[in-house]
């Protein structure tokens, strides 16, 4: 005997409304399962049943229970295969898809912005699977919402809309050379390299580099991507001013991305144009008969990302001041340099970006 209860009350009932029993006609009818793979002999028919849901009752129970003969063999069992949920207009046949979204399961389903796998508010995660800003826990390294400390956090609180209105993120992680005698990425200490002016254009893919991610004791959850796809074209050339002075220019062009909008975080803009870049490079040594040199360079951009989008350049300017070296011993040549960069503060809720050491080196 099988018995299938929603709100304590026994759904699970034969074609003559009774409950489903092994004397009854629900195992002799001719819908029957015959799965592969399972140690049932297939004389069991499939069983669906809806349910209708008073609309004054926020939470449901939903137990299900087997009566089996008492010879000790376990061998009655039910298989739950497919529970959905929908909300009225949107049943089966009534104009749409089912809703199949249970908040507290621990899955993010349809609909949830977040699921903890509780239905607690207060933990970052709403008792409706809305995203909100999870209660200070002071003393746990983190400077979080209604916490004032020197402690940097790398853990995103999510913010409310006001406090998320002027934030600017720059998702431009790959940030190529302009001059075509460099190692891709890696500057060196030559202001010609043999070449008056050059040109040239980079293509890069980058696959989630903003996401939202929610720290909890035991472990990270990403709980949606603000930006899931970003193709870059950098466009690129450099032209000798002097022998002694070279300048490096990249505008890199976002011509497609795409993400999610996540509460207060916009979704990101499917076009999009970078920061500009400029870079002028001072050839200070040649040593070794020409095969080591050292330049200083004063990397420069410019915040045109901020105009197209939150997701593609910095709030305001930034000046990277810095030393750049290459050697050649042999085959092989060593190209390496540093630069400090200086920028204003781009604040996102409880995260703080400005000032970094950019370091770079190659052998080619």
């Amino acid at each position: 005997m099988v018995g299938i209860f929603v709100d304590g009350k026994n759904v699970a009932l034969d074609a003559n409304g009774n409950v489903i029993s092994i004397n009854g006609p629900f195992f002799s009818g001719t819908s029957l399962i015959k799965e592969s793979n399972t140690q049932f002999d297939g004389t069991t028919p499939r069983l669906t049943v809806d349910v209708a849901l008073a609309e004054s009752v926020t939470e449901h129970t939903l137990t299900i229970v087997v009566c089996d003969a008492g010879d000790g063999d376990l061998d009655t069992a039910v298989m739950l295969a497919s529970l959905v949920a929908c909300d009225g207009t949107n049943c089966g046949g009534g104009g749409g898809p089912a809703v199949t979204s249970w908040c507290g399961d621990g899955k993010l389903d349809v609909g949830e912005l977040c699921d903890d796998g509780n239905k607690q508010g207060g933990d970052g995660c709403s008792a409706t699977c809305a995203l909100e800003a999870p209660a200070a826990v002071c003393g746990n390294g983190k400077v979080e919402a209604g916490e004032a400390g020197a402690m940097a956090s790398a853990a995103l609180v999510v913010p409310s809309a006001a406090q998320a209105a002027d934030y600017q993120l720059d998702a431009q992680l790959f940030t190529p050379s302009a001059f075509f005698h460099d190692g891709f990425s890696t500057p060196r200490g030559q202001t010609d390299g043999g070449y008056p002016w050059s040109l040239g254009l980079v293509l890069d893919y980058q696959k989630n580099p903003v996401v939202l991610r929610r720290d909890k004791a035991e472990s990270s959850e990403v709980l949606q991507s603000l930006v899931s796809h970003q193709v870059t074209a950098n466009v690129m050339g450099s032209v000798r001013l002097m022998r002694w002075l070279s300048l490096g220019v990249a505008v890199p062009i976002i011509p497609l991305q795409a993400g999610n909008a996540i509460g207060p975080f916009a979704e990101p803009a499917s076009f999009a144009l970078g920061d500009v870049r400029l870079t002028p490079r001072l050839r200070l040594l040649t040593l070794a008969d020409g095969k080591a040199h050292v330049a200083g360079t004063l990397g420069i951009t410019l915040p045109t990302g901020k105009l197209f989008d939150r997701y593609t350049g910095r709030s305001g300017a930034t000046v990277a001041p810095g030393l750049a070296g290459d050697v050649q011993l042999g085959d092989w040549t060593f190209t390496g340099g540093a630069a400090v960069v200086l920028a204003s503060a781009d604040q996102v809720a409880n995260i703080s970006i400005s000032q970094r050491i950019d370091m770079r080196g190659a052998a080619i």
